[in-house]
């Protein structure tokens, strides 16, 4: 009998200890993060358009080699003819 009173009270308090967490801790750290992940973007965002800024007028050109269009997959084209 005393160990059902034992194992019934470590339930319950397992949770509502998570029942505590969820409420209350989990969406703080969530906002914390989502914050985070914000502040980080728009930090991107600034330098990328400070970028922006200071190439303007400036013309660039990126050449690409005949192999790096490819993929591993990719076989030779082979016309199709109809017998």
């Amino acid at each position: 009998m005393v160990g059902l009173v034992r194992t019934l009270l470590v339930f319950f308090v397992v949770y509502y200890l998570f029942k505590f967490t969820a409420k209350y801790l989990l969406p703080f750290f969530v906002s914390n993060r989502i914050n985070k992940i914000k502040r980080e973007q728009d930090q991107a965002q600034s330098n990328w358009v400070k970028q922006k800024k200071a190439e303007e007028g400036k013309v660039t050109i990126k050449y690409t080699s005949k192999g790096e269009n490819k993929t591993a997959t990719d076989g030779e084209y082979v016309d199709f003819e109809e017998l």
